[in-house]
This record gives structure tokens, C-alpha cells and sequence, in this order.
């Protein structure tokens, strides 16, 4: 495969992903799933070419430069992928015998392709901290 070949899969995924957000932003859910699943066969096709899902998203200069108003970014790994009916429960180990939980979308569990022994990053954006002892 050719580095333009992979470079309009990428542009391909890019619009993908912006229409999925446009119609999300105009409350067309049934639209937003069809892209949804069509950005699916994309990541399947791209890694049915051998091509390894961390260095595409590593190679896709746009997607790799996402930047996050959150400041708490704390590296983790996957210990537990729980599929719930609607929702996902992820737990993952940040170190020193700590875990976080997380609740998701079964679909952002598929999008992610989470598996446990993933590297990921847990963002935590919150106005509230609550402190109990």
C-alpha cells in the first residue's frame, strides 16, 4: 500500500468523522450511526491492509494533534472491558494500585477498539472535586 493510498483513507476517515459530528450537532442520531458504521468498515479495511491502528492514528497528522482543554491526563492501562446492553465499564491502572472506572458507549468501546492491555489516557474534566474522609 502507498503512503497516498493510506493519506486519502486518512482523508476519507477525517470527513467520516466530521459528518458524524455535524449530524450530532443537528440531533440526527440515525445519520450520525450510518457514519458511524461506515467509519467501522473504514477502520476494518485499513487494518485489514495490515495496517496496525496506533500507527494510523500516529501517521494521520491531523488526528494525532488533538489537543485537550482538560489538564488532568493521567496514563493508564486496561485491566477490564465490561459490554453492558447501552454502556461499557472500563477499568484501567494508573499505578500504585490505583484504578479508574469509567462509564462509555458501547459504540466509543468499538470506535477505540478497547482491549485490555491497552496503553490509554484517562482525562478527567470536572468542575466539582468532592473530598471525603
Amino acid at each position: 500500500m502507498t503512503q497516498d493510498t493510506l493519506s486519502n483513507l486518512y482523508g476519507i476517515r477525517r470527513q467520516c468523522i466530521g459528518s458524524i459530528q455535524q449530524a450530532e450537532a443537528r440531533g440526527e442520531w440515525a445519520e450520525a450511526k450510518g457514519y458511524r458504521d461506515e467509519l467501522g468498515k473504514l477502520n476494518s479495511l485499513i487494518e485489514g491492509m495490515g495496517v496496525n491502528r496506533d500507527s494510523w492514528v500516529a501517521a494521520d497528522r491531523e488526528e494525532a494533534q488533538v489537543k485537550l482543554s482538560a489538564r488532568n491526563q493521567i496514563p493508564g492501562t486496561v485491566i477490564e472491558v465490561h459490554v453492558g446492553a447501552v454502556n461499557a465499564t472500563i477499568k484501567a491502572d494508573i499505578g500504585g494500585g490505583n484504578i479508574v472506572t469509567s462509564s462509555i458507549t458501547n459504540e466509543a468501546v468499538e470506535e477505540l477498539a478497547l482491549a485490555v492491555g491497552d496503553q490509554v489516557t484517562i482525562v478527567i474534566k470536572a468542575t466539582d472535586v468532592i473530598i471525603c474522609k
